[in-house]
């Protein structure tokens, strides 16, 4: 493989997530920052899961649909309470 194939690199995405949709819930940090890994970190991820760069060549489910839970929650009300106070009611959601 030549050099200037092993060095690709993908475009990461640098705009913030819609509010309620995957990538919303997973980003961590501030939604309008970005840490992209660096190229090294970029190999070895691709190495670790047997992926090359025509994996990277265009966006594939970026996750920035809405997401949609069809599944109750089945949590006990004690529960959600103690959740609730870990983590703020702001924070715990049931819908």
């Amino acid at each position: 493989m030549s050099r200037s194939k092993q060095n690709r690199f993908p475009i990461w995405m640098e705009e913030p997530p819609p509010s309620g949709s995957y990538r919303s819930i997973f980003k961590w940090g501030a939604p309008d920052q970005f840490k992209h890994p660096n190229k090294r970190l970029f190999q070895v991820m691709k190495e670790r899961f047997h992926m090359t760069d025509a994996d990277f060549e265009k966006p594939q489910r970026v996750g920035n649909e809405a997401v949609q839970l069809k599944q109750t929650v089945r949590l006990s009300d004690a529960i959600l309470s103690e959740l609730r106070s870990i983590c703020g009611a702001e924070n715990v959601k049931t819908d």
